[in-house]
């Protein structure tokens, strides 16, 4: 396992703004990294991580601003493919425009009931399409890994 943060000197003590985690296998864990905003053109304070096992994976990015010595989230991201039986069929068939195949096409009320694996994409924690979600990580690109 290893350590990762970032941090800031106030009255001349260091004072962690993250702090993260690696590990090996399939736990992952989170990093410290930056971020580029493409629109502002600036360099972002963030975090990456990914997580996985037998019931799916996930690989997830939260993005800050810094101020004032504080780290202050700006927008997260999330990525989750896992069997469609951790779900109830009262989620499959209010969110099955939601949920996607993996080939990225979305399921419909009539075909998610049949479906045996779900991707789902989140920005700022809410479930939405993979068109909002890719609008996003467009926007801001991790540094240091390929796109």
């Amino acid at each position: 396992m290893s350590c990762s943060g970032f941090f800031t000197a106030q009255e001349g003590n260091p004072v962690c703004l993250l702090s993260g985690y690696e590990c090996g296998g399939t736990s992952g864990g989170n990093y410290m990294c930056l971020w580029y905003d493409n629109r502002e053109e600036k360099l972002l304070l963030g975090e990456s991580g990914y997580a996985g096992g037998f019931g799916g994976i996930a690989s997830y990015g939260s993005i800050y601003d810094y101020a004032d010595g504080t780290a202050a989230a700006r927008v997260s991201l999330e990525w989750i493919e896992q069997g469609s039986g951790n779900y109830s069929e009262e989620e499959l068939l209010e969110n099955a425009e939601l949920y996607y195949d993996g080939h990225g096409q979305p399921y419909t009320e009539e075909s998610i009931l049949d479906a045996e694996s779900i991707e789902e994409y989140s920005v700022d924690g809410e479930l939405t399409t993979v068109e909002r979600y890719l609008e996003v990580k467009e926007r801001y690109r991790q540094m240091g890994l390929p796109d």
